[in-house]
């Protein structure tokens, strides 16, 4: 389980992510959950780890064609179909964030993809209620997602935190 959270600034983008990885009742770990490209795209999941993995196999080739929606929907329908030709899966089970041309996305695994504009913030994961109240009340990326992995078992320290500079 994971939380991802993002807040939209003025002057900056700040992302961040828990570390916890549960699977089952019994055995946890650490694994991050926020991924930089060389190419500023910048990316955290939660949901499946070999969704996760198989995104970052599909990232090697393909970007997105420009930060525009129409754009970012056909990147994650092609992800979709690439997906189907490695192992049959026929949709996504995970939810997005993403950091493109300094635009900030939430990709929901039924394809509703909406930017978060400036000002704006979001979370994914079994704690993004919790994350986005601690917005909501006005705290930053790292103060709400120390008060997730604090309140909830399936969040866990450390917290990969990443500042984009707007140009």
């Amino acid at each position: 389980m994971s939380v991802v959270a993002v807040r939209n600034y003025k002057d900056k983008i700040i992302i961040g992510a828990d570390s916890q990885v549960t699977r089952g009742a019994h055995l946890k770990e650490n694994l991050t959950k926020l991924f930089i490209d060389e190419k500023t795209y910048i990316w955290g999941t939660a949901g499946s780890a070999s969704e996760m993995i198989s995104y970052q196999i599909f990232l090697k080739t393909r970007h997105p064609a420009s930060s525009e929606l129409k754009d970012i929907r056909e990147h994650f329908i092609e992800f979709i179909a690439f997906m189907s030709e490695m192992d049959g899966v026929l949709d996504m089970q995970n939810d997005y964030i993403l950091i493109f041309d300094n635009k900030v996305f939430l990709v929901q695994s039924d394809l509703f993809i909406r930017e978060i504009v400036e000002g704006g913030f979001e979370s994914i994961g079994i704690g993004w209620q919790q994350a986005n109240m601690g917005f909501y009340l006005g705290h930053n990326v790292e103060e709400t997602l120390n008060a997730v992995c604090n309140l909830d078992i399936y969040c866990g320290l450390p917290l990969l935190l990443k500042e984009i500079k707007k140009d």
